[in-house]
């Protein structure tokens, strides 16, 4: 609800208020703002600043300007902010109740019936959003949404205890009400006053916890104490002339009274006797609120003109009424707290901040350079741009022109017991300035600045090309500083001993030495320092085209930017005089209060801006879920405070085990996280700004990646008993493998028992009675032939092939080779039977490596022993036996057995009425061989015998052996 009431104060100097008035800037050079008229302001528990407006709701973050609406609202138009359980509270012309939640908007109520059109006042206290208008007082019960029309008060004016939260209200037949604990209760008071008529524009305020009464009475602006022991309004004090004024705020600010009316922001000073009025700023602003920050900044909405911020130790400015384009140009310090200050449009002030500036009376127009003040003689020397300065003597007003001297100086100052004077052309040294020729030209350079060191007699002057320390003589070098030339900004005093800034750093001539003081990296200046200075305390101001530093102790004490964005001013030098630093160059008198302790507040930790999974917006919170096929979280950041040009950095830790920070690139809000592993992290993010001070405080969220359904335990349960029924079965089929394996390996056994008897049999076969009788008996025909070398030969040969039987009886394969070495033994004594009737021809192909080829003992045998005995025993004619052996395809050794005998069939016919168990007996015992073998091998035996010829005209046999290559 709107409160209107006249402004009352007094002990108070007109002067004073128009003199001096704090630095401040608008928040449309930080944001564009859409609108001009606000009319609340309030700053939340998570230090956000919340702004109402005839266009809608905004939320400043940082530097981000917000604008929170809903498309249930009716208008635009939101009045009476208050917070509750974090979330922003608004009521509008309709009667509707808003509620920010993250950063949207949503009704919470409709009013509209009981506010009766009328505005209202919002309040929280005890869970319970309290409306309070003309029209009565409502409520709404937070936790169960439930709404109640309390009363039909007609309510005048209202107000909230700060620190007890009661609700005071007064009605308009001035019955004083209050709410605490949830309970309304009368307030007893005497009458506001004896005389009940014309009061009107009542408003209650709460200043420093206690409750005060203004109203306006025959035009007279008066106002009232509450006081509790004796339930009464007392101590009026009424003042004249400010009826005019509409006080539509009171807040306390660091021990002011900040009233904001339609004609500005007065502060005022609580004393005994009322209100002492300090100072009047936006005069020409009508002011709807003041709130302080908890940077310690100050805020002032308008109704017209938008949103203006007085920073935390603002700089302050005295207008000395200058003409326009007329500003400072010039400089001294003189006795006491008081200064010389010098104009371009040739005028010269002197006074102070305290007590005001008188200018003296001295006719000039040319700008004033340089102004030196010799204390002893009480006078001053003025230099003049390109015209001759002058002296002043003070005491007698009287000036002298100086003929071609202190000419455009850009500096004046004691040395030697002389002057020295620094120009555009060169420096010169006066012993005395009546005598003009007698002056000493230093250097012939451009002289920039300089300084005297009275305890060393030192002189130390910076030019273009360097800086130039001069003894008592006059005797000069060049400063060096790393074997680099040093060129100086500016010179000053500390603690007997003479710094110099350079472009990146301060130095400190320490016994004629020079060393690094202040280094580059405590600078947070990019461009260059401008000028410093060095206070009483001894602290260290540095300047710099970003702002200003201050140290003490080679700490950082001050740190403060944005200077050149405050109404266009210029700070580029700094003078030090009595507690407060002054800047030239401007319109107004620019200081700065030096005698603080600390200058700047500690960062705040980072808030959550937005939270997004796959690019959905999500809710936002602490607490963060993500289900296992997420891909992607975005985590907007920001700093709560005020930001002008700086810019705020992220550091970051999501591995508990090292505490390893990554910091965000530069500028950059975001924090992007892609296919976490699955897992709970915790997540800890800290600012940083572009000094390097990091939050104290971090911002913790505890994320929970969701297990795939491969990942959780009712799936490894699972898993585990398949992999028991796999196992058990894998148990089971190997024991089942080693019953076949043994009943294989039981079965082979029995198989190779075979074929080792069938090879016995196949060795007695050849060693039968028959051969045996035909061997000895063709031994003895040589023998009684007299052919003892034949005998011998033949017996040789029949004793080999005896021994190699029995070796090869013992084994189940033999080599190729062996196998060949005993085919040619016996065929060799065949034909020595057949008296070489038979032509034994036989092929191998030595590109095979026989020794390794393996094949069944005494195999080809039986085959060529058939040929002799069945096919060619009784052909008459050349008898022929060709045995072929060669490699056949990859895998095959193939054994060919060729005769031109009377044939298989004819053979039959001439034994059919013998015995057959003799003549069959070996090819019958490697049939079975044949038979076993392929049983237990994978590559088989075959054995294919060929009739010849025709069964009218047979032509021999033939025997094709495939063996499988062993190798």
């Amino acid at each position: 609800m709107k409160k209107t009431i006249v402004l009352i104060t007094f002990f108070f100097s007109i002067i004073l208020v128009q003199a001096q008035e704090p630095s401040y800037f608008s928040l449309q050079t930080l944001n564009t703002l859409p609108d001009q008229t606000f009319y609340d302001i309030i700053e939340d528990d998570e230090k956000n600043i919340w702004l109402s407006a005839n266009k809608g709701l905004y939320k400043l973050t940082g530097k981000n300007l917000d604008y929170i609406n809903s498309s249930q609202q009716k208008g635009k138009t939101v009045f009476s902010l208050i917070q509750s359980n974090k979330s922003v509270y608004a009521i509008n012309l309709y009667g509707q109740l808003l509620r920010t939640q993250y950063d949207s908007l949503m009704v919470v109520a409709d009013l509209s019936d009981k506010l009766k059109g009328k505005l209202a006042q919002l309040y929280e206290h005890q869970q319970n959003v309290y409306a309070v208008s003309q029209a009565g007082l409502s409520s709404l019960h937070l936790p169960t949404q439930t709404l109640e029309q309390i009363n039909l008060d007609f309510i005048l004016t209202s107000a909230q205890n700060p620190n007890t939260k009661t609700i005071y209200y007064l009605t308009n037949t001035h019955q004083l009400k209050a709410i605490k604990n949830n309970q309304l209760k009368v307030i007893p008071h005497l009458p506001i006053s004896n005389d009940q008529s014309n009061i009107k524009n009542l408003g209650l305020f709460f200043i420093k916890d206690k409750l005060y009464l203004f109203y306006v009475q025959n035009r007279k602006l008066s106002y009232l104490s509450y006081d509790e022991s004796q339930q009464a309004f007392i101590n009026k004090i009424s003042i004249e002339g400010l009826e005019n004024l509409e006080i539509r705020h009171i807040n306390s600010i660091n021990n002011d009274i900040y009233l904001s009316t339609n004609r500005g922001l007065f502060i005022a000073q609580s004393s005994k006797k009322g209100f002492k009025l300090k100072q009047h700023l936006f005069r020409d602003f009508s002011l709807s609120k003041t709130l302080l920050d908890f940077q310690g900044n100050i805020w002032v909405t308008t109704l017209k003109n938008g949103v203006f911020i007085i920073p935390k130790n603002h700089y302050y400015q005295y207008d000395l009424k200058l003409k326009n384009r007329e500003y400072i140009s010039a400089l001294a310090k003189a006795k006491g707290e008081n200064l010389f200050v010098g104009t371009n449009f040739g005028k010269i002030f002197f006074g102070n901040i305290q007590n005001g500036f008188n200018r003296l009376n001295i006719k000039n127009t040319h700008k004033v350079e340089a102004i030196f003040y010799d204390d002893l003689s009480d006078k001053l020397v003025v230099s003049l741009k390109d015209t001759d300065g002058f002296v002043y003597q003070l005491k007698s007003a009287q000036r002298k022109n100086l003929k071609n001297q202190i000419k455009s100086s850009k500096g004046l100052l004691k040395a030697f017991n002389g002057l020295v004077n620094l120009s555009f052309k060169a420096s010169y040294f006066y012993k005395d300035l009546t005598q003009p020729d007698q002056r000493l030209i230093l250097n012939d350079k451009r002289a920039k600045t300089a300084i005297f060191d009275s305890i060393n007699k030192r002189l130390y002057i910076s030019y273009i090309d360097g800086t130039r320390v001069y003894d008592h003589n006059f005797n000069s070098e060049y400063l060096s500083y790393k074997n680099n030339t040093i060129f100086t900004s500016a010179f000053n005093k500390y603690n007997n001993n003479i710094l110099m800034a350079t472009n990146q750093e301060i130095l400190k001539v320490n016994q004629n030495q020079l060393e690094a003081f202040i280094s580059q990296e405590q600078l947070f200046f990019k461009n260059g320092i401008l000028d410093f200075a060095v206070d009483s305390e001894d602290r260290i101001w540095i300047l710099g085209l970003e702002g200003l530093q201050c140290y003490q102790n080679k700490e950082i004490l001050y740190e403060k930017t944005f200077f050149n964005d405050f109404h266009g001013h210029s700070l580029n030098n700094l003078f030090y005089l009595d507690n407060h630093l002054y800047f030239k160059g401007n319109q107004k008198l620019i200081y700065l209060p030096t005698n603080v302790k600390s200058h700047y507040a500690s960062l705040e930790s980072p808030r959550i801006k937005s939270l997004k999974i796959d690019g959905k917006n999500q809710a936002i919170t602490h607490e963060i879920e993500l289900e296992p096929e997420a891909q992607l979280l975005e985590i907007q950041l920001y700093t709560p405070g005020l930001q002008l040009t700086q810019e705020t950095n992220y550091l970051y830790n999501i591995n508990q085990e090292k505490a390893v920070w990554q910091e965000t690139s530069s500028g950059s809000n975001n924090l992007n996280f892609s296919n976490l592993p699955t897992g709970s992290y915790q997540l800890s993010i800290k600012s940083k700004d572009q000094f390097g001070r990091v939050s104290q405080e971090e911002l913790c969220l505890n994320l929970l990646i969701k297990p795939h359904f491969y990942e959780q335990n009712w799936f490894y349960a699972f898993c585990i008993l398949v992999l028991g029924f796999f196992l058990y079965g894998l148990h089971r089929w190997q024991l089942n493998k080693k019953a076949k394996k043994a009943h294989k390996e039981i079965k082979s056994l029995k198989i190779q028992n075979k074929i080792n008897a069938l090879s016995l049999e196949n060795l007695r076969s050849q060693m039968n009675p028959h051969f045996i009788f035909n061997a000895l008996n063709a031994i003895q025909e040589f023998i009684v032939s007299n052919e003892k070398k034949l005998a011998s030969n033949y017996l040789v040969k029949f004793s080999r092939l005896i021994r190699l039987y029995l070796e090869h009886a013992q084994q189940d394969k033999i080599s190729l080779t062996e196998e060949i070495e005993a085919l040619k033994l016996y065929i060799a004594l065949e034909k020595l039977r057949f008296e070489d009737e038979i032509d034994v021809q036989i092929e191998i192909d030595y590109s095979l490596n026989l020794q390794t080829i393996q094949v069944p003992s005494i195999f080809i045998q039986p085959y060529v022993e058939n040929a002799f005995k069945h096919g060619l025993l009784h052909v008459s004619g050349p008898k022929k036996l060709k045995i072929v052996i060669k490699k056949f395809k990859q895998s095959f050794i193939s054994c060919t057995i060729e005769d031109n005998g009377i044939g298989r069939a004819a053979a039959s016919k001439m034994y059919v009425n013998k015995t057959k168990s003799h003549t069959s007996f070996a090819l019958k015992a490697n049939q079975r061989r044949v038979a076993l073998y392929n049983q237990i091998n994978p590559y088989p035996i075959t054995v294919k015998i060929t009739d010849l010829g025709s069964s009218a005209v047979p032509k021999g046999t033939r025997v094709e052996i495939l063996f499988p290559i062993n190798n």
